[in-house]
């Protein structure tokens, strides 16, 4: 076969295999011939599978060429049943991951028997969930853990999730302790999160270690060195923002490729605008988590200093545009090709690309420096935020 017919053969099935994960929600299983066969193999082996929520082991094929628009989270589920006042209540405790990122989060509520309440779907819709991991049923199928699972399952459906059922024996805190302090990146300020599980509060939780336990075997997440000291955790607080459902991010054209419903779409800065991939991902996730809390939105130092960066790049509309069409334009997915790096897997490409910024910075900073402003609070903000960082940056390279 000619190399530009072999060339545009993969180029397709890359294709199909990025529709296949990304857009159709699908699994997929890779095979390879066993040891010992020839071009007419009849026996084979299994060598990668992925999932939605798991692009692990085929996210260096997928992505060379593009970016990944959207992290691949995926969650894990368990429901803890008791008894209060005659009345049944679900303890559900939720673990998820973004591997993209290397972030693990935690969530622990109470749902009526019902699963009527929005708090499952609430979280699914705010951080995108591609997949979720579930116990087994019972091999009769009639007990009230079967009961149970069906309902979520139900839930899950509804929100387009793939779903993932994995043993009970799994969904078991035993070993989580030591599994995160493996994976927890220790931080320099603080002689907590690593040396001592005790300081790791998410472990006081009374559900969701067990649900993190389950997820970390999932992602084989200790087999890879590099993932060792890396990652960080959070606790999700689902009270601090707005439960939206499907329709409205549907309606506001948030959940859907650019163009499906573009004459609907109220924001005309939806996440399809950005000028990179890790800005897609984090505009997308903002606005599916709108906060509710009216003092933290108007006098929340994060928020504050968030909106006062804002204006300032909105007044001075020709440095805005300098950055977005000079640099942003630019820039690669840093988080996935630092990920290669730190897995040895970088190729020349990657290091080509990080070189050409390499070689922006000083032109960035320039860029930065000169915005302009009459509020002296918002040129120490943009010290602190964005030069302080990037000086210190070019001075080291």
């Amino acid at each position: 076969m000619p190399k530009h017919g072999k060339y545009r053969m993969e180029s397709k099935a890359l294709s199909f295999l990025r529709d296949a994960l990304t857009a159709k929600q699908l699994r997929v299983e890779i095979w390879k011939p066993a040891p010992g066969q020839t071009k007419k193999a009849s026996k084979f082996v299994l060598e990668k599978e992925a999932s939605p929520g798991n692009l692990q082991a085929v996210e260096d094929l997928l992505f060379v060429n593009s970016d990944i628009l959207s992290a691949p989270i995926v969650m894990a589920i368990k429901i803890v049943s008791a008894s209060a006042d005659k009345t049944k209540t679900k303890t559900v405790g939720i673990a998820f991951a973004d591997t993209s990122i290397r972030q693990l989060g935690v969530a622990d509520f109470v749902d009526n028997d019902l699963f009527s309440n929005t708090e499952i779907k609430s979280l699914i819709i705010q951080l995108s969930v591609k997949e979720a991991l579930i116990p087994t049923g019972t091999a009769s199928g009639n007990t009230d853990r079967d009961i149970d699972l069906n309902k979520l399952k139900a839930v899950l459906e509804r929100c387009g999730v793939v779903i993932t059922e994995k043993k009970p024996s799994e969904f078991t805190a035993k070993n989580i302790e030591d599994d995160l302090m493996k994976l927890l990146v220790q931080d320099p300020g603080s002689s907590a999160t690593v040396g001592n599980p005790q300081t790791i509060s998410q472990l006081s939780l009374p559900v969701a270690p067990s649900a993190l336990s389950a997820l970390v075997n999932y992602l084989s997440l200790l087999t890879d060195p590099s993932n060792h000291g890396a990652f960080s955790i959070r606790t999700h607080d689902l009270s601090q923002y707005m439960r939206l459902d499907a329709s409205a991010l549907r309606a506001l054209n948030l959940t859907e490729p650019p163009g499906v419903y573009q004459s609907k779409c109220y924001f005309t800065w939806s996440p399809h605008k950005c000028k990179t991939a890790q800005g897609t991902r984090l505009l997308g996730s903002w606005l599916k988590q709108p906060l509710v809390n009216l003092h933290e939105i108007l006098v929340g130092h994060r928020q504050k200093r968030g909106r006062n960066l804002v204006e300032m790049f909105v007044d001075d509309s020709s440095t805005r545009r300098n950055l977005q069409d000079d640099f942003l334009k630019f820039m690669p997915d840093m988080h996935r090709i630092s990920k290669r790096f730190k897995k040895s897997a970088a190729s020349l490409e990657d290091v080509v690309r990080v070189y050409q910024v390499v070689l922006k910075i000083p032109g960035l900073i320039a860029n930065l420096e000169g915005t302009q402003t009459e509020q002296d609070d918002y040129k120490s903000l943009l010290e602190e935020i964005y030069l302080k960082d990037f000086r210190e940056f070019n001075e080291n390279l």
